[in-house]
């Protein structure tokens, strides 16, 4: 049950402004476009992070789900590095092998999964071990590990020295590549817009209201549902629009 309930539309709703914007339902900023575009070709993000729909899914998953090390360095705020003896017997000197752990296999040490970077705007901090507290400073990492001072990676004999490192980016190329993740984030709570009571999904659209509104939404019950079908699914029974409170995507053309 509890797998199905992950495949569930609810744990996928896959309504991120990008979602919106690849179907057509809203644009990109000029900015988020650019960080598109960096993500495709200079930043090599999609390499790994790749733009093909999944097979099985159907959605664009954003990781080709390989093993992978990126030179992060250890985290000295690690809290494993303070549990004692038997569980830690080499105290902050423990070395977190990743995939190669599991497989005894020194080839993949230091290796770990190539996470999804939907929501992940959401899910700081970032790196197998936290070791970055923000969007920004792991794309700094990404761009230019090898042309800056950073730590020793944890396990240095893997490193991936082929697709990131000293990448070329501009300050502003980074800002625009954080932009366009903030796009993957699904839907958020805004304040307060003007929006139909009756609608049944959270796009807004600024069409006419034939209610006499300011806005009506785009997938509206009011010409196509009962009093009873809306209350059924917990909508309000007015029939006019109005300005209210709601829920309403961070893709809404409205912001």
């Amino acid at each position: 049950m509890i797998a199905l309930y992950e495949r569930s539309a609810e744990m996928n709703p896959f309504s991120s402004k990008f979602d919106a914007w690849q179907a057509g339902k809203c644009q990109l900023t000029e900015e988020e476009k650019l960080g598109y575009e960096l993500f495709k070709e200079k930043g090599l993000c999609a390499e790994c992070h790749i733009l093909d729909p999944d097979e099985r899914a159907g959605k664009v998953l954003f990781t080709d789900h390989t093993y992978d090390n990126l030179g992060i360095p250890s985290n000295p705020g690690n809290p494993f590095f303070k549990v004692s003896a038997p569980y830690n017997t080499c105290g902050k000197d423990t070395m977190d092998l990743g995939l190669g752990s599991r497989l005894r296999d020194p080839e993949e040490y230091g290796e770990f999964r190539v996470p999804t970077l939907r929501n992940i705007a959401l899910t700081a901090p970032y790196g197998h071990n936290g070791y970055f507290k923000t969007l920004e400073e792991i794309v700094h990492f990404y761009n230019v590990r090898d042309v800056e001072d950073f730590p020793p990676a944890e396990y240095p004999e893997t490193v991936n020295k082929d697709e990131l490192g000293n990448l070329g980016l501009s300050q502003e190329e980074e800002t625009a590549i954080v932009a366009f993740l903030r796009t993957l984030t699904d839907c958020i709570r805004l304040p307060a817009v003007t929006m139909c009571w009756n609608c049944t999904d959270r796009y807004c659209a600024t069409n006419a209201c034939p209610a006499g509104g300011s806005t009506r939404c785009r997938w509206c019950w009011r010409r196509t549902a009962s009093r009873t079908a809306r209350l059924a699914a917990g909508l309000s029974a007015r029939t006019s629009c109005c300005t209210a409170k709601d829920w309403i995507c961070a893709y809404s053309p409205r912001q």
